[in-house]
């Protein structure tokens, strides 16, 4: 997986009273990726108001997932957590349920990627070197 981008639906979870744990989540995610993230969240009814104090609030997260907010679904993402009623329909994987599940199974695409690159790299490694 090249993109390591995850998408998210913020109208979904900007008034969860957990939503403290899903940034560390989203930032838990961001380690396991070695700096090649890009967080995309999808809005489709909050007020300027409300993204501006959810930004403020979670500014450092936010800056460091290198964020990106806006309200074009057919924007490209890589992994998307969230039901089908958002419209969101450009993206490489989907995760539908329960958040906390979606960030296991993104971290699980991550591991098996890496691990998929890592057995690529070596067998053209070694065809390289007439092995």
């Amino acid at each position: 997986m090249k993109n390591f981008s995850m998408g998210l639906f913020l109208d979904s979870i900007i008034n969860r009273n957990d939503v403290d744990n899903i940034l560390n989540e989203i930032a838990s995610c961001k380690k396991e990726t070695s700096g090649r993230f890009m967080l995309i969240l999808f809005n489709e009814n909050l007020t300027e108001n409300e993204l501006k104090l959810f930004t403020k609030k979670y500014s450092n997260i936010l800056f460091n997932a290198h964020t990106k907010f806006t309200k074009n679904k057919n924007f490209r993402v890589g992994f998307f957590i969230g039901i089908s009623d958002f419209g969101i329909t450009n993206y490489a994987y989907r995760y539908e349920g329960d958040i906390f599940k979606g960030f296991k199974e993104y971290k699980n695409l991550l591991k098996h990627t890496k691990h998929k690159n890592s057995n690529e790299y070596r067998n053209s490694r070694f065809k390289k070197m007439g092995r």
